[in-house]
């Protein structure tokens, strides 16, 4: 039998942040929506604006941006543990081209846009604990766009330390555009580094 999902399980994930007695993780219940996606589902799609901030209770969601040949690029992979969405479309409130889709089985915890602010006024307790999330995400940000502005292989050794589980979901051809460059150099950069790429 699945496990139902409550508010009150993000309280174990959440504790090494901010300790928060858990009481106030039931009075999250309103403003929390439980979804689950199936794999290959769309959640997020191209053209829409960014509506909801997702924590990932289980599963891999793919950011996604459209491809003009063959598999569409993932550009970003939200594991659990991880706040999945289109990030610049939330805060700005525009569409965007990047849709995200689920890669496995996935449950979240979906927190709407507009109820953010209620969610703050209304439970103040929460308030440390959303800063302490919100560093989080920009940490893993900062983390992820600093290695574009390195060299291709001293990028895709940080991005493997930094983002393992993540890294798995990655095709060459993903790589290649994250990192500007074609498959085959991929291919070659990742040949000469058996410590982080090892032979199948």
């Amino acid at each position: 039998m699945k496990k139902i999902l409550r508010t009150v399980l993000l309280k174990k994930e959440f504790d090494h942040l901010l300790r928060v007695n858990e009481k106030t993780y039931e009075q999250l219940a309103p403003y929390l929506q439980v979804k689950q996606y199936s794999k290959g589902e769309i959640i997020k799609k191209p053209g829409e604006i960014e509506h909801y901030a997702r924590y990932v209770y289980r599963g891999h969601i793919a950011k996604m941006i459209p491809s003009e040949k063959g598999r569409d690029y993932r550009v970003r992979i939200f594991g659990s543990g991880k706040i999945a969405s289109d990030l610049a479309s939330y805060f700005n409130n525009e569409p965007s081209d990047f849709y995200l889709k689920a890669l496995s089985y996935v449950s979240v915890f979906e927190l709407l846009d507009e109820a953010e602010m209620i969610l703050l006024k209304k439970i103040p307790d929460v308030a440390e604990l959303a800063s302490y999330i919100n560093r989080q995400i920009l940490m893993d940000a900062v983390l992820w766009h600093e290695a574009f502005n390195l060299p291709r292989e001293t990028a895709l050794k940080k991005m493997r330390k930094h983002f393992p589980h993540e890294m798995n979901h990655f095709s060459n051809k993903d790589l290649g555009y994250i990192l500007k460059c074609s498959v085959s150099t991929i291919s070659k950069i990742k040949s000469s580094m058996d410590d982080v790429y090892p032979a199948l």
